[in-house]
């Protein structure tokens, strides 16, 4: 028996959107890692951010828009 919220989503979503409105970092399977502002989350897990990219040799640019 899995715990639910009232939408009928686990708790790693309802996580996800209280993360909404906080600065996250995500890592994708890639390895790469976005860390920003998150201003949606959609309970697929798509992602609205405004991003940073922070590369693995630790480096950052900024980001307009990512694709």
């Amino acid at each position: 028996m899995s715990v639910t919220g009232k939408s009928g989503v686990g708790i790693p979503i309802i996580l996800l959107h209280d993360g909404e409105g906080a600065i996250v970092t995500i890592e994708l399977k890639t390895g790469d890692m976005y860390r920003g502002y998150l201003e949606d989350s959609e309970d697929n897990m798509n992602c609205t951010l405004k991003v940073k990219l922070t590369h693995s040799a630790s480096t950052s640019c900024g980001l307009r828009s990512l694709l």
